[in-house]
């Protein structure tokens, strides 16, 4: 399993998630053998600083072909799962600079046709429309399957709150976090009955911001 995940404050950096997930990875392929001739390299090292290193300077592709750098990332992903499926995850996609959005759009078109599973998450209020007409189309012509992420319920939300805190503020958390895990963790340690910190008192915390953006 390889992953990797957008930032908000790397959104200026042109395919930050990818570069993110498989530049320290490339070093574990035959680059040679699947490119001869260089050519994959030459693509390759317009996206992933390792490569362009190796080279010592790289042309930045024009717009119209920016296709082959994309194939190219395409191809090293199925280079990957040559000797074992290969699961592809890629977080927070709604902070995706453009590049990694065009790359990832091409990739639900033009899927690896090996055992690669390419797995996103995103706050589907967030996601630009670009990539939120991608993710439609290849769901719509089955080539992505959409899982939403329900909030938890109060049982849920009473197992992962663990014992220690008393009836009357596990149903004020659940009730100020929407079922939210994240919420439901920082309005626990705001009161001092989750990890770390002291007893600060309900009135710390029902301020929160809305966890279901």
């Amino acid at each position: 399993m390889l992953g990797g995940r957008a930032t908000e404050f790397e959104r200026d950096l042109p395919f930050g998630m990818f570069v993110h997930a498989l530049d320290d990875h490339l070093v574990s392929l035959n680059l040679t053998e699947l490119d001869p001739h260089g050519e994959l390299v030459t693509e390759l090292a317009c996206v992933f600083p390792s490569l362009a290193r190796q080279l010592g300077e790289c042309r930045v592709p024009l717009q119209e072909e920016r296709y082959r750098t994309y194939r190219a990332v395409r191809v090293v992903l199925e280079a990957l799962s040559v000797s074992r499926p290969l699961v592809f995850v890629l977080d927070d996609i709604h902070w995706a600079d453009p590049a990694s959005e065009e790359l990832l759009s091409y990739l639900l078109r033009h899927p690896p046709g090996v055992p690669v599973l390419v797995a996103v998450a995103f706050r589907p209020s967030q996601v630009s429309p670009r990539l939120e007409a991608s993710l439609s189309t290849a769901t719509r012509e089955g080539r992505a399957e959409r899982l939403e992420l329900c909030p938890l319920t109060e049982e849920e939300a009473d197992e992962m709150l663990g014992p220690g805190i008393d009836r009357a503020s596990r149903d004020e958390i659940y009730r100020e976090s929407g079922g939210n895990p994240f919420y439901l963790g920082e309005l626990a340690r705001a009161i001092g009955q989750g990890p770390g910190g002291g007893r600060q008192g309900a009135g710390a915390w029902r301020k929160a911001p809305s966890p279901w953006p």
